[in-house]
């Protein structure tokens, strides 16, 4: 099985797809990333189909790849536990992809992480021998073989995905500090496009979690116990890192100095924003349906996140931010009473990923602190609850009100994050300088099953299509 990716390029863009997707599958094939079989411009006779705007300096060519696998959407998972496996394996591999190949997604989001994947026989059936231990080799306590350690997840769409090397350092700087990712799930950071430091985000208590029982005792087994001491804080560290001994107003006012680049920590955030999104929609079988309480409680957190905008200006407050200070009963509400164990492990992640870790002094070391985090979260849960996956009614989800979603941007054609006196400056962009903000309108409508996101017709955004073909 196969499917086919149209989509309107930027010729100005940096970074090809099928240029990163070749990198991450020059040694092998890596599972959980999705390769492709071919690539060409769609020409209309001898010359290729462009799209430009007048008096603009942009132009979009068509191209089209015929990608090897196909997966499901997060929100069709059978189990719960289904689910987070699939985000364990995401991470890890989104870890992977960063450390070893030199590449970062950028817009992590439910429309780029499916589950289920299938693939298409590979011709050489050629696997790396590197590939990471994955939750299934955890909670088995075996490592399969290379070829047999096969994914829970499939990451697509390197569209908007950024090469580390091969460059000199202020170059790669400079092209992550532009602002990618999908509204409701981006990074606060790199939605502001300053380093976000809300009151509550600039304290920090949590140190990095500790695996106990059977959960350690397979951690260790699969991924060693250097790795597990890697993360393992002091007294003084949290995440690695050490909290500033100022007070929080100077904190503040030191960390509105500092300029952002996307990091690794903030494609992270955007696996928990779309890991939450698809909780909150996904039915159980136990208990599918609605009490007044559930479905006032989904509506009003359902907006808050699809609502999500990127501002156009640095802002002080993000609108998801009730989401992660949610206690672990109201996080319970929001979810049907079979779900209800949920509320926990969504309550213990937000409250790592809430606070602003650049800001510390120094910040965390290693660059997959919060990626290590909640991994060790989830495989927590899916040890406990091994013998209750939740099971869940695929294709059926919560129905929410799309009403009053206002226009949101995607931010891909990366506008710059810019310095705190650019920014005081708050000038109008000129529109010859060809940043131009892919705009989309949501349209106002039911949620139906075969649109889980709530997006309306095609159940997609960022301008490209998906087909299909040779199902058999």
């Amino acid at each position: 099985m196969s499917s086919v990716k149209d989509s309107y390029v930027d010729c100005g863009r940096r970074f090809d797809e099928v240029e990163l997707l070749c990198r991450v599958h020059q040694h092998g094939f890596l599972p959980a990333v999705v390769h492709h079989t071919s690539a060409e411009d769609v020409k209309n006779g001898d010359d290729t189909i462009e799209l430009s705007k007048k008096n603009v300096i942009l132009t979009r060519k068509k191209h089209r790849i015929v990608l090897a696998e196909v997966g499901r959407d997060l929100t069709l998972a059978d189990t719960v536990n289904d689910l987070l496996m699939a985000i364990y394996d995401t991470l890890e591999v989104h870890r992977m992809l960063a450390r070893d190949r030199q590449i970062l997604q950028r817009d992590m989001s439910v429309y780029n992480i499916l589950m289920y994947p299938v693939s298409a026989p590979l011709s050489d059936g050629l696997w790396i021998e590197d590939t990471p231990p994955l939750i299934d080799d955890v909670l088995q306590g075996e490592l399969r073989s290379p070829e047999q350690r096969r994914a829970r997840c499939l990451i697509i769409d390197l569209d908007n995905a950024a090469f580390l090397g091969g460059a000199k350092a202020d170059a790669i700087l400079e092209e992550l500090r532009c602002r990618t990712g999908t509204p409701t799930y981006i990074a606060r950071s790199v939605a502001s496009g300053a380093l976000y430091t809300a009151k509550g985000n600039l304290s920090w208590s949590e140190k990095m979690p500790e695996l106990s029982g059977l959960a350690k005792e397979r951690y260790i087994k699969l991924h060693g116990v250097d790795r597990h001491d890697r993360y393992t804080d002091t007294l003084e560290t949290v995440h690695g890192g050490v909290p500033p001994r100022e007070n929080q107003l100077d904190t503040s006012r030191r960390a509105k100095t500092m300029r952002v680049h996307h990091r690794w920590e903030y494609d992270a955030e955007s696996v928990f924003w779309t890991m939450y999104a698809a909780l909150l929609r996904v039915v159980p079988k136990a208990t599918p349906q609605e009490n007044k309480e559930s479905q006032r409680r989904l509506y009003d957190n359902w907006q808050v996140l699809s609502g999500h905008t990127i501002p156009n200006w640095p802002q002080t407050h993000d609108t998801r931010d009730p989401l992660l200070e949610d206690d672990v009963d109201d996080l319970a509400s929001c979810f049907l009473p079979a779900m209800e164990p949920l509320a926990q492990l969504v309550s213990e992640i937000a409250l790592h990923v809430y606070p602003a870790y650049p800001a510390m002094t120094p910040p965390p070391p290693l660059d997959d602190h919060l990626h290590e985090t909640m991994q060790r979260l989830i495989l927590d849960y899916l040890v406990k609850h091994r013998d209750d996956p939740i099971p869940l009614v695929p294709g059926r989800l919560r129905p929410v009100s799309m009403r009053n979603v206002p226009i949101v941007n995607r931010g891909t054609g990366g506008v710059a994050i810019q310095d705190q006196a650019a920014r005081s400056q708050k000038r109008a962009r000129d529109p010859s300088d060809g940043v131009q903000m892919a705009r989309r309108l949501v349209r106002a409508s039911e949620s139906r099953s075969d649109d889980p996101a709530g997006l309306g017709e095609g159940g997609f955004e960022g301008g490209w299509e998906m087909r299909e073909v040779n199902p058999e």
